[in-house]
């Protein structure tokens, strides 16, 4: 027997650890997609459906795909990996979401017709590279393709026609002052309307853009009604912050959700809005107004508490026992007193992340001063943003040395324009107003905070709302930093980009005489099938025939024209209804196509046996 017949076989993995592998197994994986692309067909579109997901005793209801995907308990890893692939698409673009991953799923799937042909996985990558770079170059020149520019987009009315007839002359400057008759509500979308008006051309023609994408992200969402709002609430919102700003600025708009009234009640606030917390007796003598005063952050306890270590006083009569009464008293009356000493005998606001009792309450009311507790940190955090205040862990902090004036007390202590309590439905809320000092001045330091207040019919609604929102925000933000570049949506580009690539790929065919590139354009022809899936499944949704409507719009589009799908009639307009950034068209073209390549590059899945728990 030769040495190599006795030599034992090597074993590298578990016994019990599983093995696939083959063309099989890719085309299982790409069979297991399907299922993931069904989930999320129907939520497309501005006539996409919603879904109900009932997560443990809670649910969701929901048609943005990205959250639909997070929310589900996905087992498979192919599956997840499509998964990551959309949720990324929102973090960085907020819309595109569904898009991408009916792109790429479809995409494997009429790759599955070349993998039984038993077409080279190496060949169909390598091609799926060149149709990469040949979209973003379709992309990159696709205003001078089909004349659309940042200079000429007199179709795009946005927000120039939607206010025409709404404008209100209101004067602000760095220097005004608060008057307690001054309406807060909508402050930043008045002052954004009066200053629009002065804007050259170039900077409306911007604004207009970026309103048109956020209406149209808002046309598929439980907002599409009041789109036209929305889109100028969250324009007004990004307009305040600088160019550099704006990139980040999505993470300073926040939101206060409060069900009842109506989804046209809704408003936004410039400043910071948040539910009052928990408050002991006394608070109701508490002023609900404060203007131009100061306002503390803290993160200490203001509440007399029985002393967790042993001790014993042995006392006499009863006069001996209102002595050590008084006595502690006295010593967290001083505490409170460095505080007012600091706000110079003068009203404030006091907030404080931990309890504030019913003595520091009361105590504080009749000096003036608001007080609540139990103030979430983050919250805090915001404010310290908007007053220019910091967060003081240690009362000692107040303390002056004699004859000593403690700067570093007020360096800590924020600027308050306007503080106000009141109402919103059943609940009460806390307001506090960004000065224009503060928004609007030449220190970089301070940022602004945003929230918009969102009222509707329950909280499941505006949860959706607020997801919507944030999205159509993340939006607008990109098309204000990339200077307005789009692309025409309904449709229209997928057609058009399909076209190009077929068209591509024919002149390829003439121009060589090798065999491999009537493959090639078998591969063209599947990344073209897959993008026309997308404008067909808008039609099917709306309760079209999809096939037809492909068929009509690539009859209309001929000669660089651009037709898009007017789902209300079932007919191809030319008129622009709807535009998308550039940049989110960018990320679904790579993102799918990285996303296809590293599947096909999967020939082996390995399964390990599961780790077995010790008791």
């Amino acid at each position: 027997m030769s040495q190599t017949q006795s030599r034992a076989p090597i074993l590298l993995l578990d016994p019990e650890a599983t093995q696939s592998k083959g063309i099989s197994h890719l085309i299982y994986n790409i069979d297991s997609l399907q299922a993931l692309s069904d989930s999320i067909a129907t939520t497309f579109g501005p006539f996409g459906r919603d879904k109900l997901i009932i997560k443990d005793k809670d649910f969701v209801v929901s048609n943005d795909g990205a959250f639909i995907l997070s929310s589900l308990k996905i087992s498979h890893p192919i599956a997840d990996l499509i998964r990551d692939v959309s949720i990324t698409q929102d973090n960085v673009i907020g819309d595109g979401t569904t898009s991408v991953c009916l792109l790429t799923v479809n995409l494997l799937k009429n790759l599955k017709r070349l993998i039984l042909k038993k077409m080279d996985i190496k060949f169909i990558i390598k091609t799926l590279l060149e149709i990469e770079k040949k979209s973003l170059d379709f992309i990159e020149n696709y205003e001078k393709t089909f004349g659309i520019s940042s200079t000429k987009l007199d179709l795009i009315k946005g927000f120039d026609h939607f206010y025409h007839e709404k404008e209100e002359k209101i004067s602000f400057d760095k220097e005004m002052k608060c008057d307690e008759d001054l309406d807060t509500d909508n402050l930043l979308v008045k002052r954004f309307r009066n200053n629009y008006t002065r804007l050259d051309e170039k900077s409306k023609t911007l604004l207009n853009i970026a309103f048109d994408c956020s209406r149209t992200a808002l046309a598929s969402k439980v907002l599409n009604r009041n789109s036209e709002f929305f889109s100028t609430l969250l324009l007004s919102a990004l307009y305040s912050y600088s160019d550099k700003e704006i990139k980040k600025s999505v993470n300073h708009i926040n939101y206060c959700l409060e069900p009842g009234g109506s989804i046209s009640d809704s408003f936004l606030f410039e400043g910071v809005c948040f539910k009052k917390p928990f408050s002991y007796a006394g608070f109701e003598r508490s002023p609900k107004l404060i203007l131009n005063k100061k306002i503390a952050l803290l993160d200490v306890e203001l509440e007399l508490n029985s002393e967790k270590d042993n001790m014993e006083i042995r006392i006499n009569t009863s006069e001996e026992y209102s002595k050590v009464v008084e006595a502690e008293y006295k010593i967290f009356r001083e505490k409170m007193d460095l505080i007012l000493d600091a706000f110079g005998n003068d009203n404030g606001v006091i907030f404080s992340s931990m309890p504030i009792g019913d003595f520091a309450t009361q105590y504080f009311s009749e000096k003036g001063v608001y007080c609540a507790g139990r103030v979430d940190m983050k919250i805090l955090k915001k404010l310290e943003t908007i007053t220019g205040g910091r967060v003081i862990a240690n009362l000692n902090y107040f303390m002056k040395n004699d004859n000593e004036k403690n700067e570093g007390i007020e360096n800590s202590l924020g600027d308050l324009f306007k503080f106000e309590e009141r109402r919103i439905g059943n609940n009460r809320y806390c307001f506090i107003s960004t000065s224009p000092k503060v928004s609007f001045s030449c220190d970089k330091n301070i940022k602004n905070e945003m929230t918009v207040v969102l009222r509707g019919g329950s909280k499941k609604y505006l949860e959706e709302a607020q997801r919507s929102l944030n999205d159509a925000a993340k939006i607008s933000s990109v098309v204000l930093i990339s200077s307005g570049k789009v692309v025409i949506g309904a449709g229209a580009f997928e057609i058009q980009l399909s076209d190009y690539l077929r068209q591509k790929s024919i002149e390829d065919i003439n121009s060589s005489t090798e065999k491999s590139t009537a493959m090639k354009k078998e591969v063209y022809e599947c990344y073209a099938e897959a993008l026309e899936f997308l404008p067909e499944q808008l039609a099917n949704n709306a309760g079209y025939d999809g096939l037809e409507i492909i068929g009509l719009m690539k009859e209309k589009n001929k000669n660089n024209e651009l037709y898009g799908i007017d789902l209300d009639s079932g007919k191809c307009y030319k008129e622009v209804k709807a535009v998308e950034p550039k940049e989110s068209k960018i990320n679904i073209v790579r993102n799918s196509i990285e996303a296809v390549c590293l599947t096909l590059k999967i020939t082996e899945t390995i399964k390990d046996r599961p780790t077995q728990k010790v008791d």
